[in-house]
């Protein structure tokens, strides 16, 4: 086994074992349930200037096979009034849930996992 396939075995291990649920809705409304690790920091600070560069920045992170095996490898960003977005619903460390829409997607297509990046969202 190759030094990339034991690193992504490795990764599947820890989302397994260590990942957190979340969901998916597609634009057509199917949802789907996975595990992934997910962060959420309310200030990013420019260590340069020491001014806020964005005020909140929500990522989840998910195995690109279990998004295939859901169907669910086309996520993208979609505009705002362009048609009904994508959507990640997870839990915060006191077990609130909030849903966010996508916004980015970063495939690391080495590693097998899929990054998704959200912004507030309401129907």
């Amino acid at each position: 086994m190759g030094l990339m396939s034991e690193a992504a075995a490795e990764l599947i291990n820890a989302v397994t074992e260590e990942g957190e649920p979340l969901t998916i809705t597609s634009p057509s409304e199917e949802t789907v349930d996975f595990i992934g690790f997910s962060s959420d920091i309310h200030q990013s600070i420019d260590v340069g200037t020491g001014e806020i560069v964005t005020g909140r920045q929500v990522s989840v992170g998910v195995l690109l096979s279990d998004l295939v095996g859901a169907s669910f490898e086309d996520i993208k960003g979609v505009p705002n009034g362009a048609g009904r977005p994508w959507l990640f619903t997870l839990s915060d460390a006191v077990g609130r849930s909030y849903t966010l829409k996508v916004v980015e997607t970063r495939p690391d297509l080495t590693m097998g996992m899929v990054l998704l990046f959200g912004e507030g969202y309401s129907s």
